[in-house]
C-alpha cells in the first residue's frame, strides 16, 4: 500500500489544478490514530484520500475514498479489481476519477506512469526508503537499489533523479569528497533530463549539483525552471531558498523555505532549514525555539541537535551546547567534533579545543576531512592565517560548508579581513 500511496502522490502532483501534500508529510502521520479533521489541520488540506490495498496472488483490489475534511463526509468512493500487472494503469484511472470528483478542468490525456516495470518500481521505492535514513550505510544501499531500478528500466527518469540526489547527499551525510561524487550525480541528472526534459525533479537535482559546484547562476536557473514546471514541488523551493540564503538574500531565502514548508509541513529538513535561516539572521532564540519543535517531531534527528548546539553556543550557553551535542548518536565525520572544539574555544577552554583540532587534523592525513570545518575552529581560536589557508583549500575542494560564508555568524570575526573578499570571489559570490 505504501507503493500505491507514493505513486498516487506522484501522479496527482503532476495534475494541473491539484495541490498535493508531499509523501514526507503523509508518511509522518502513518500509524497515528487521528480524526479526519486533525489530519486535515496537520497537513493544511481540505480533502483527504484514504483507502486500502488487498492482494491475493496476482489479484489486486484497491478501495479509495475521497473525504471532505470540514464535515468528514465522503465526496467519492470506488473499488478497483485488477491484475497486479496493470497497477500503473490503475493508478492513472484512480487519478482520473479523483480529478473528476474534485470537479477540476484538468487531466487531458492522463498522467503518464513513471515506469511500466513493476520490478523497477519496487527497487525505486526501496531506494527511497534507504535514502530517508540519512546515514552512510543506508545511502550506499539506496544507490544500489536505484542502479538496479535503472537496470530494469533504462528509461526510468525518476530513478536517475533518485541516484543523483542520493549521490549528492553523500557529501553532507557521509563526508564524501565533492570531486568524487558530483560528476557521478551530474551524469545521472542529465540522463533524467534526456529522458524527460520537462521533469521538474530532474531540473531541481541539476540545480542542487550546480550549487555544490559553486555554479550559482546555473543553480538558480534550474531551481526556477523546476518551480515553473511544478510550483508545488517542495524540494525545489527548499533548494532555491538555500541558494538565496547563500547569496545573503535572507528574506527572499526564508520566503522560499516557508513556501517549501507550506507544501511539506512535517519535513524535518525543511523545518531545520527555516530554523537555520533565523540563526543566520542572528535570531538565535527564534532558531533554538524552532529546532526544539523539530526535535519534538523526531528526537533522533541529528542535524537539529547540531544546529541547536550551535544556537546555544552563539547565545553564550556553552554547557547547554555541549549537552546538546552529547545527544547526537550519529553524524557525518567531523561536524560534531568541530562544533565541540569551537564551543570550547569560545568558552576560553583553549587546550580542549586544540586537542580536538589536533585529532581532526590527524584524521585528515588518513582520509578526506573537510578543510572548512577545521578553518572555522581556527577562527574561534583567533588564528586567521591558518583559517584562511584552510578556507582557500575548502574552496578548491568545493566544500559545501562554505555555501553560507556570506551570512553565517561563524565567519563574523574575519569579515573585515581583506582575504575575506578574495574568498568570496573564489566561491563566485562576488
Amino acid at each position: 500500500s505504501d507503493g500505491m500511496t507514493e505513486e498516487l502522490i506522484n501522479a496527482l502532483a503532476n495534475v494541473e489544478g491539484l495541490r498535493v501534500v508531499s509523501r514526507t508529510a503523509v508518511f509522518a502521520l502513518k500509524g497515528q490514530n487521528l480524526e479526519v479533521q486533525q489530519i486535515g489541520d496537520k497537513l493544511n488540506v481540505n480533502t483527504l484520500l484514504e483507502g486500502s490495498v488487498r492482494r491475493e496472488g496476482n489479484a489486486l483490489r484497491v478501495t479509495a475514498q475521497l473525504i471532505n475534511v470540514s464535515d468528514g463526509y465522503h465526496l467519492w468512493s470506488k473499488s478497483y479489481d485488477r491484475e497486479l500487472k496493470s497497477v500503473f494503469a490503475l493508478e492513472d484511472e484512480i487519478a482520473r476519477s479523483i480529478a473528476q470528483a474534485l470537479r477540476h478542468k484538468l487531466l487531458r490525456g492522463g498522467v503518464k506512469p513513471s515506469t511500466t516495470s513493476q520490478e523497477a518500481h519496487d527497487l525505486y521505492l526501496k531506494g527511497r526508503y534507504f535514502w530517508e535514513k540519512r546515514n552512510s550505510e543506508a545511502l550506499h544501499q539506496a544507490v544500489s537499489y536505484y542502479q538496479q531500478a535503472i537496470d530494469k528500466d533504462p528509461a526510468y527518469a525518476l530513478a536517475y533523479v533518485g541516484l543523483a540526489d542520493v549521490t549528492v547527499a553523500r557529501v553532507d551525510y557521509e563526508g564524501a569528497s565533492p570531486a568524487e561524487v558530483l560528476p557521478v550525480a551530474k551524469r545521472a541528472a542529465l540522463r533524467a533530463l534526456e529522458i524527460d526534459p520537462g521533469l521538474a525533479e530532474a531540473h531541481a537535482s541539476l540545480g542542487l549539483i550546480s550549487l555544490y559546484d559553486f555554479d550559482w547562476q546555473t543553480a538558480l536557473n534550474e531551481f526556477r525552471a523546476a518551480i515553473e514546471l511544478k510550483p508545488d514541488y517542495a524540494a525545489a523551493h527548499k533548494f532555491y531558498g538555500q541558494a538565496l540564503t547563500g547569496f545573503g538574500q535572507l528574506e527572499e531565502g526564508l520566503a522560499e523555505l516557508e513556501r517549501a514548508r507550506q507544501e511539506d509541513p512535517t519535513s524535518l529538513i525543511i523545518n531545520n532549514n527555516i530554523a537555520y535561516s533565523h540563526l543566520v539572521a542572528r535570531d538565535y532564540g527564534g532558531a533554538a525555539s524552532r529546532l526544539k519543535k523539530n526535535l519534538e517531531m523526531d528526537s533522533s534527528f541529528w542535524l537539529s541537535h547540531l544546529d541547536l548546539a550551535g544556537a546555544y553556543m552563539l547565545q553564550g550557553k556553552y554547557d547547554d551546547a555541549l549537552a546538546e551535542l552529547d545527544k547526537i548518536r550519529q553524524a557525518p565525520s567531523g561536524l560534531a567534533e568541530a562544533l565541540r572544539a569551537r564551543i570550547h574555544a569560545r568558552a576560553g577552554r583553549r587546550p580542549e579545543a586544540l586537542q580536538l583540532l589536533h585529532d581532526m587534523e590527524e584524521r585528515s592525513g588518513r582520509g578526506y576531512v573537510r578543510a572548512s570545518q577545521l578553518g572555522i575552529v581556527w577562527v574561534a581560536l583567533g588564528d586567521k592565517d591558518r583559517a584562511f589557508a584552510l578556507f582557500e583549500k575548502g574552496c578548491s575542494e568545493r566544500d559545501s560548508l562554505l555555501h553560507y560564508v556570506k551570512s553565517d555568524p561563524s565567519f563574523d570575526p574575519v569579515r573585515s579581513d581583506p582575504r575575506f573578499k578574495q574568498l568570496l570571489k573564489c566561491l563566485h559570490l562576488e
